[in-house]
């Protein structure tokens, strides 16, 4: 994540990108360019595929003239791919055609052998060569090719001799060929209109010849290595004529076309990378003119290498001194990005330090809420029973002096008839035991008004066979009560045995017994009795 944030902040200070230095449609040629580079291997192999066609053909082939045939095809193949090669076939076919004893077939491979020999900059051998050839008694087809070699081999050196009064001498040389070559082609076609717009070039006439060369490109019998040729040219005099957009558009097409037709004998990349260069984009420019370099040394083109070696040192040096801008804003980039790492681990550490003070202070607030949840309910719970309590308490205290008012009447009459001996009995029976069974009569029916679930919450804790109802629903038996006083905090067996008019050992002995006859483990026993019922509202 930190490297791409750096990435991002370089770009943004070194103010670098297609979308600035390009528009839309620059931008995506130049993209869809770079991905033909990336699969120039596969156009190479489909080259090296057609050409072990062609071999395997010439070694099973035992006639001259179909040898001859297929040896001028290797030629083709490999007189924009590989110089050396290029050159073998082109001789194999001249000793072929020598045999034959064909002047056609001598002096198209001879304009073979010339053409490698101009593809590889050795102009003198070139000349020397053509001057030796007779086209006086072929035919048209192969008269054309002798002149379109005379002419390609007049403009390529007056390319490389810019200055007068050479230049002017090799271009006056090719128009004259040209003229030669118009007189037999018919009009119109796309070969004339091809010769044509190369004179209109060579002569300055760069309005007539884009014109010429426009029309000519979207001819369905141009081929790719030809488009890529016209498509060159066309991007050269555009430059020339200051319109840097159409100029790269029609390099990067003839690139493109170069790559497909797996031509390396071009000029069209190297001078894209040139135009780059001039307009600041180092690091492409330099690609471009390696690749180029890369091309001119698999082809074994020696001018070509010269002048790329020329130009690459100075691109080399211009993208050293880039490599040490982009260095120290790296440098910059970084020292602020550490700047700003170490403040957001400080101040991480501090949020981490009040968001861990927070969460603690968070935690005792809800443990406290709970603690206070609990207490409310408890609280509502207490307040609930001390109601039904309170005013059971002043039902019983009153009905208890109509005990005692009713007690004292009778005690008056008995001892007024001097029966004192009922009195003792009457106190014992009527009063002590009724009013006990009273009580608990009482209690039962306010407990389970309070807990109106308490004997089938408290059953549940029983397996089936152990469970046990009261004969009447608003009481409870001697066991539920025990239970029942210790669901209302009374827990103490000294004082339930009191309540209950027991003995310790006997309320103990009821307990044990119950608990044992529980599905709950003994010691969770009197917990869960705690649960059952728990009031929520008051």
């Amino acid at each position: 994540m930190l490297k791409k944030i750096l990435y991002i902040i370089v770009l943004a200070l070194m103010g670098t990108s297609d979308a600035l230095a390009f528009n839309k449609e620059l931008t995506d040629s130049i993209r869809s360019l770079d991905e033909l580079l990336m699969q120039k291997d596969y156009f190479t192999q489909q080259k090296e595929n057609r050409i072990s066609e062609l071999k395997a053909k010439l070694s099973t082939s035992s006639r001259d003239d179909e040898r001859y045939t297929l040896s001028i095809n290797l030629y083709e193949e490999y007189k924009a791919y590989q110089y050396d090669s290029a050159y073998h076939y082109a001789n194999k076919s001249f000793s072929l055609a020598t045999n034959l004893n064909n002047l056609e077939y001598k002096l198209e491979s001879k304009c073979a052998l010339i053409f490698c020999l101009l593809s590889a900059g050795l102009y003198k051998e070139a000349f020397d060569e053509f001057q030796k050839i007779d086209c006086q008694d072929v035919g048209v087809s192969y008269k054309q090719k002798y002149y379109s070699l005379a002419i390609r081999l007049n403009y390529a050196i007056s390319d490389y001799n810019h200055s007068s009064p050479f230049y002017e001498k090799y271009v006056n040389a090719g128009n004259l060929f040209t003229d030669s070559i118009l007189q037999l082609i018919p009009a119109p076609s796309p070969e004339r209109h091809y010769f044509e717009a190369q004179r209109q070039m060579k002569n300055r006439e760069y309005a007539q010849s884009i014109a010429t060369f426009e029309n000519l490109i979207s001819h369905d019998s141009i081929n790719t290595h030809d488009k890529a040729i016209i498509h060159s040219c066309l991007g050269w005099m555009y430059w020339q004529n200051g319109n840097t957009d159409l100029g790269l558009k029609n390099l990067i097409e003839s690139a493109k076309y170069d790559i497909k037709a797996s031509v390396k004998e071009t000029t069209a990349l190297c001078g894209l990378g040139e135009l780059l260069y001039n307009m600041e984009d180092i690091d492409r420019a330099k690609e471009y003119v390696q690749q180029s370099l890369n091309d001119a040394n698999f082809y074994g083109a020696r001018h070509r290498k010269i002048e790329i070696n020329n130009i690459l040192p100075i691109i080399e040096q211009d993208r050293y001194i880039l490599l040490q801008h982009q260095r120290n804003i790296v440098l910059i980039g970084g020292a602020i990005i550490l700047l700003l790492v170490i403040a957001l681990s400080l101040a991480f550490v501090v949020v981490f330090k009040h968001k861990k003070k927070l969460e603690d202070a968070q935690l005792q607030i809800a443990e406290r809420n709970h603690r206070l949840t609990q207490i409310n309910s408890q609280l509502q719970e207490v307040n609930k029973i001390k109601n039904e309590y309170i005013g059971n308490s002043f039902y019983q205290s009153s009905r208890f002096i109509d005990n005692m008012e009713n007690i004292y009447k009778t005690v008056s009459i008995k001892i007024a008839a001097r029966q004192y001996n009922d009195v003792g009995l009457y106190l014992k029976n009527t009063m002590i035991k009724e009013e006990r069974n009273n009580m608990f009569n009482v209690f039962d029916k306010t407990f389970l008004r309070i807990f109106p679930h308490f004997i089938e919450q408290y059953n549940q804790l029983f397996p089936e066979s152990e469970r046990k109802y009261p004969d009447q629903t608003d009481t409870l038996t001697t066991e539920m009560r025990i239970f029942a006083l210790i669901r209302l905090g009374v827990t103490e067996s000294d004082k339930i045995a009191q309540f209950l008019n027991k003995s310790i050992h006997t309320i103990n002995t009821y307990k044990t017994r119950v608990k044992n006859k529980s599905l709950i483990e003994n010691e969770q026993f009197e917990a869960r009795i705690m649960e059952i019922g728990r009031v929520s509202e008051p």
